[in-house]
Protein backbone atom coordinates (compact mmCIF):
# COMPACT_ATOMS: atom_id res chain seq x y z
CA UNK A 1 0.00 0.00 0.00
CA UNK A 2 1.12 3.30 -0.86
CA UNK A 3 0.48 6.78 1.46
CA UNK A 4 -0.65 9.43 -1.83
CA UNK A 5 0.52 12.28 1.11
CA UNK A 6 3.79 11.15 1.75
CA UNK A 7 4.40 8.02 -0.80
CA UNK A 8 5.12 5.76 2.18
CA UNK A 9 4.64 2.09 1.47
CA UNK A 10 3.76 -0.51 3.48
CA UNK A 11 2.80 -4.67 3.19
CA UNK A 12 -0.76 -5.42 3.85
CA UNK A 13 -0.08 -9.28 3.34
CA UNK A 14 3.16 -11.34 2.55
CA UNK A 15 2.46 -14.84 1.52
CA UNK A 16 5.04 -18.00 1.71
CA UNK A 17 7.76 -18.79 -1.48
CA UNK A 18 5.39 -20.36 -4.43
CA UNK A 19 2.57 -18.60 -3.08
CA UNK A 20 1.30 -15.58 -5.43
CA UNK A 21 -1.30 -13.00 -5.11
CA UNK A 22 -3.96 -11.53 -7.43
CA UNK A 23 -6.27 -8.43 -7.73
CA UNK A 24 -6.32 -7.03 -4.27
CA UNK A 25 -9.57 -4.61 -3.71
CA UNK A 26 -10.40 -2.43 -0.76
CA UNK A 27 -13.43 -3.22 1.30
CA UNK A 28 -16.19 -0.20 0.76
CA UNK A 29 -15.42 1.40 4.02
CA UNK A 30 -11.84 0.64 3.85
CA UNK A 31 -10.29 -0.93 6.69
CA UNK A 32 -9.44 -3.71 5.26
CA UNK A 33 -8.40 -5.30 1.87
CA UNK A 34 -9.55 -8.61 -0.20
CA UNK A 35 -7.56 -10.41 -2.91
CA UNK A 36 -7.03 -13.57 -4.09
CA UNK A 37 -4.23 -15.83 -3.23
CA UNK A 38 -3.10 -18.94 -5.47
CA UNK A 39 -1.47 -21.98 -3.40
CA UNK A 40 -0.81 -25.27 -4.54
CA UNK A 41 -2.73 -24.71 -7.46
CA UNK A 42 -5.93 -23.03 -6.01
CA UNK A 43 -7.12 -20.28 -5.85
CA UNK A 44 -9.22 -18.37 -2.40
CA UNK A 45 -10.05 -15.20 -2.17
CA UNK A 46 -9.23 -13.97 0.89
CA UNK A 47 -9.62 -11.44 3.51
CA UNK A 48 -7.89 -10.47 6.71
CA UNK A 49 -5.32 -13.82 5.93
CA UNK A 50 -8.67 -15.95 6.19
CA UNK A 51 -10.43 -17.51 3.01
CA UNK A 52 -13.58 -15.70 2.02
CA UNK A 53 -13.90 -17.90 -0.90
CA UNK A 54 -12.70 -20.97 -1.58
CA UNK A 55 -13.65 -24.91 -2.57
CA UNK A 56 -14.72 -24.03 -6.33
CA UNK A 57 -12.71 -23.06 -9.57
CA UNK A 58 -12.00 -19.63 -8.91
CA UNK A 59 -11.32 -16.76 -11.30
CA UNK A 60 -9.14 -14.20 -9.81
CA UNK A 61 -10.76 -11.07 -11.26
CA UNK A 62 -11.02 -8.07 -9.17
CA UNK A 63 -14.20 -7.99 -6.90
CA UNK A 64 -17.27 -5.85 -7.46
CA UNK A 65 -19.59 -4.21 -4.53
CA UNK A 66 -23.32 -4.11 -4.22
CA UNK A 67 -22.99 -2.39 -0.84
CA UNK A 68 -20.77 -2.15 1.95
CA UNK A 69 -21.60 -6.22 2.85
CA UNK A 70 -21.96 -7.89 -0.40
CA UNK A 71 -19.55 -8.36 -2.86
CA UNK A 72 -19.74 -10.02 -6.58
CA UNK A 73 -16.61 -12.31 -8.10
CA UNK A 74 -16.47 -14.81 -10.76
CA UNK A 75 -16.45 -18.97 -10.16
CA UNK A 76 -17.56 -21.95 -11.92
CA UNK A 77 -17.69 -20.26 -15.16
CA UNK A 78 -20.46 -18.01 -13.54
CA UNK A 79 -20.42 -14.74 -11.86
CA UNK A 80 -21.71 -14.83 -8.45
CA UNK A 81 -22.87 -12.72 -5.25
CA UNK A 82 -22.26 -13.37 -1.73
CA UNK A 83 -21.88 -11.24 1.52
CA UNK A 84 -18.93 -10.93 3.86
CA UNK A 85 -21.42 -12.02 6.48
CA UNK A 86 -20.96 -15.77 5.42
CA UNK A 87 -23.99 -17.69 3.68
CA UNK A 88 -24.21 -20.10 0.76
CA UNK A 89 -23.65 -18.04 -2.63
CA UNK A 90 -25.80 -16.84 -5.18
CA UNK A 91 -25.77 -17.43 -8.66
CA UNK A 92 -26.10 -14.51 -11.46
CA UNK A 93 -28.11 -15.27 -14.56
CA UNK A 94 -27.93 -13.65 -17.53
CA UNK A 95 -27.83 -14.70 -21.39
CA UNK A 96 -26.27 -13.65 -24.36
CA UNK A 97 -28.01 -14.21 -27.87
CA UNK A 98 -25.60 -14.53 -30.49
CA UNK A 99 -26.62 -14.60 -34.37
CA UNK A 100 -24.64 -16.99 -36.34
CA UNK A 101 -24.82 -17.13 -40.05
CA UNK A 102 -24.46 -20.35 -41.46
CA UNK A 103 -22.46 -20.34 -44.44
CA UNK A 104 -24.22 -22.45 -47.49
CA UNK A 105 -22.42 -24.56 -49.19
CA UNK A 106 -22.22 -28.24 -50.83
CA UNK A 107 -20.20 -30.62 -48.12
CA UNK A 108 -17.56 -32.21 -49.87
CA UNK A 109 -17.53 -36.14 -49.91
CA UNK A 110 -14.17 -37.61 -48.75
CA UNK A 111 -13.38 -40.94 -49.87
CA UNK A 112 -10.07 -41.99 -47.36
CA UNK A 113 -10.57 -45.61 -47.84
CA UNK A 114 -10.66 -46.60 -51.62
CA UNK A 115 -7.87 -47.77 -53.05
CA UNK A 116 -7.65 -47.32 -56.02
CA UNK A 117 -5.45 -44.54 -58.22
CA UNK A 118 -5.79 -41.00 -57.44
CA UNK A 119 -3.76 -38.09 -58.46
CA UNK A 120 -1.06 -36.74 -55.96
CA UNK A 121 -2.11 -33.42 -54.52
CA UNK A 122 0.44 -31.21 -52.90
CA UNK A 123 4.27 -31.78 -54.52
CA UNK A 124 6.76 -29.60 -52.92
CA UNK A 125 10.46 -29.05 -52.28
CA UNK A 126 11.11 -30.08 -56.35
CA UNK A 127 15.35 -29.98 -56.83
CA UNK A 128 16.62 -30.57 -60.54
CA UNK A 129 19.36 -33.09 -60.17
CA UNK A 130 23.36 -31.22 -61.75
CA UNK A 131 22.67 -33.32 -65.09
CA UNK A 132 19.38 -32.31 -65.64
CA UNK A 133 17.85 -35.82 -66.37
CA UNK A 134 16.16 -35.98 -62.46
CA UNK A 135 14.04 -34.27 -60.76
CA UNK A 136 13.67 -35.27 -56.60
CA UNK A 137 10.45 -33.79 -54.66
CA UNK A 138 8.46 -34.58 -51.95
CA UNK A 139 5.36 -35.87 -51.87
CA UNK A 140 2.37 -37.98 -49.97
CA UNK A 141 5.22 -38.57 -47.12
CA UNK A 142 7.92 -39.57 -49.10
CA UNK A 143 11.21 -38.61 -51.25
CA UNK A 144 10.39 -39.41 -55.09
CA UNK A 145 13.38 -39.48 -57.94
CA UNK A 146 11.84 -39.25 -61.54
CA UNK A 147 13.93 -38.94 -64.80
CA UNK A 148 12.33 -36.32 -67.16
CA UNK A 149 9.97 -38.05 -69.09
CA UNK A 150 9.34 -41.09 -66.95
CA UNK A 151 7.67 -42.17 -63.52
CA UNK A 152 8.37 -40.99 -60.15
CA UNK A 153 9.42 -43.53 -58.34
CA UNK A 154 9.57 -43.14 -53.78
CA UNK A 155 12.48 -43.41 -52.22
CA UNK A 156 12.16 -44.59 -49.22
CA UNK A 157 8.41 -46.05 -48.60
CA UNK A 158 8.50 -46.22 -44.77
CA UNK A 159 6.13 -44.20 -42.08
CA UNK A 160 8.43 -41.63 -41.33
CA UNK A 161 8.37 -37.77 -42.40
CA UNK A 162 10.57 -36.46 -44.52
CA UNK A 163 11.02 -33.35 -46.83
CA UNK A 164 13.77 -31.22 -48.69
CA UNK A 165 15.97 -33.26 -51.16
CA UNK A 166 19.28 -32.17 -51.81
CA UNK A 167 21.22 -33.37 -54.88
CA UNK A 168 25.10 -33.60 -54.55
CA UNK A 169 27.12 -31.98 -57.12
CA UNK A 170 27.87 -35.47 -58.80
CA UNK A 171 24.25 -36.88 -58.79
CA UNK A 172 25.46 -39.58 -56.68
CA UNK A 173 23.93 -39.02 -53.31
CA UNK A 174 20.78 -37.45 -52.44
CA UNK A 175 20.30 -36.26 -48.77
CA UNK A 176 16.56 -35.79 -46.86
CA UNK A 177 15.58 -34.39 -43.62
CA UNK A 178 13.30 -37.12 -42.09
CA UNK A 179 12.58 -37.80 -38.12
CA UNK A 180 13.57 -41.85 -38.78
CA UNK A 181 15.62 -41.72 -35.68
CA UNK A 182 13.22 -39.40 -33.50
CA UNK A 183 14.54 -35.80 -34.23
CA UNK A 184 14.84 -34.36 -37.57
CA UNK A 185 18.34 -35.23 -39.09
CA UNK A 186 19.62 -35.33 -42.47
CA UNK A 187 20.37 -38.41 -44.05
CA UNK A 188 21.94 -39.73 -47.31
CA UNK A 189 21.02 -42.30 -49.71
CA UNK A 190 23.84 -43.24 -51.83
CA UNK A 191 21.96 -43.88 -55.60
CA UNK A 192 24.09 -46.32 -56.61
CA UNK A 193 23.57 -48.82 -54.05
CA UNK A 194 20.33 -47.67 -52.85
CA UNK A 195 21.79 -47.42 -48.83
CA UNK A 196 21.25 -45.00 -46.23
CA UNK A 197 22.96 -43.41 -44.00
CA UNK A 198 22.09 -41.17 -40.39
CA UNK A 199 24.51 -37.82 -41.52
CA UNK A 200 23.33 -35.75 -38.56
CA UNK A 201 22.36 -36.50 -34.59
CA UNK A 202 21.49 -33.68 -32.35
CA UNK A 203 23.57 -32.04 -31.00
CA UNK A 204 26.87 -33.31 -32.30
CA UNK A 205 26.77 -34.62 -36.01
CA UNK A 206 29.61 -35.50 -38.89
CA UNK A 207 28.67 -35.25 -42.84
CA UNK A 208 30.98 -37.39 -45.15
CA UNK A 209 34.56 -37.26 -44.89
CA UNK A 210 36.34 -34.67 -46.82
CA UNK A 211 32.98 -32.79 -47.92
CA UNK A 212 30.48 -30.65 -46.57
CA UNK A 213 26.57 -30.12 -45.89
CA UNK A 214 25.49 -27.58 -44.53
CA UNK A 215 21.62 -26.38 -42.97
CA UNK A 216 19.41 -23.54 -41.78
CA UNK A 217 21.39 -23.91 -38.30
CA UNK A 218 24.19 -25.70 -38.06
CA UNK A 219 26.94 -27.21 -40.05
CA UNK A 220 29.34 -30.14 -40.27
CA UNK A 221 32.37 -31.13 -42.08
CA UNK A 222 33.85 -34.75 -41.79
CA UNK A 223 37.40 -33.78 -42.93
CA UNK A 224 40.01 -31.22 -40.72
CA UNK A 225 37.79 -28.41 -40.56
CA UNK A 226 37.98 -27.32 -36.76
CA UNK A 227 33.46 -26.86 -36.78
CA UNK A 228 32.14 -24.90 -33.77
CA UNK A 229 28.89 -23.28 -32.87
CA UNK A 230 27.43 -20.94 -30.34
CA UNK A 231 23.84 -19.62 -29.72
CA UNK A 232 23.96 -16.88 -31.72
CA UNK A 233 26.14 -17.92 -35.43
CA UNK A 234 27.38 -20.80 -36.75
CA UNK A 235 30.41 -21.02 -38.74
CA UNK A 236 33.42 -22.89 -40.00
CA UNK A 237 37.26 -22.47 -39.98
CA UNK A 238 40.38 -23.66 -38.40
CA UNK A 239 42.12 -22.80 -35.33
CA UNK A 240 43.82 -19.48 -37.36
CA UNK A 241 40.85 -18.47 -39.27
CA UNK A 242 37.34 -18.95 -39.35
CA UNK A 243 34.50 -17.65 -41.74
CA UNK A 244 31.54 -16.37 -39.55
CA UNK A 245 27.52 -16.58 -40.72
CA UNK A 246 25.10 -14.77 -37.67
CA UNK A 247 21.69 -16.54 -37.43
CA UNK A 248 19.61 -18.37 -34.62
CA UNK A 249 20.91 -22.30 -34.19
CA UNK A 250 17.92 -24.31 -34.89
CA UNK A 251 16.95 -28.02 -32.80
CA UNK A 252 15.98 -29.70 -35.70
CA UNK A 253 18.41 -30.25 -39.35
CA UNK A 254 16.81 -28.74 -42.27
CA UNK A 255 16.63 -27.70 -45.98
CA UNK A 256 20.19 -29.46 -46.27
CA UNK A 257 22.41 -28.26 -49.08
CA UNK A 258 25.58 -28.93 -50.65
CA UNK A 259 29.25 -27.50 -50.97
CA UNK A 260 30.45 -27.30 -54.42
CA UNK A 261 34.02 -29.37 -53.67
CA UNK A 262 32.52 -32.41 -55.17
CA UNK A 263 31.45 -35.52 -54.20
CA UNK A 264 32.32 -37.40 -50.90
CA UNK A 265 36.37 -39.32 -52.06
CA UNK A 266 35.15 -42.36 -50.64
CA UNK A 267 31.73 -43.90 -49.86
CA UNK A 268 30.06 -42.33 -46.38
CA UNK A 269 31.51 -44.17 -43.10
Amino acid sequence: MVEVASGARTTAVTVPAGEVLHSPAWTPDGATVVYYRLAAGRTSLMISGEPLVSGAEIFPFRVSWRSAREFVYTADGGIRRRSLDGGQPQDIGFAVPVVVAAPEYRKRQRDFDSTRPRPAIGIGSPVLSPDGRQVAFRALNDIYTMRIGGRPRPLTGDRWWKQDPAWSPDGRYLSYSTDRSGTLDIWLRDLRSGQDRQLTALPDAAAPRGRTVIHAGRLWDGGSQDLRRDSTSWWRGTASSRSSHTGTIAETCRTPGWSTLGPPSSSPG
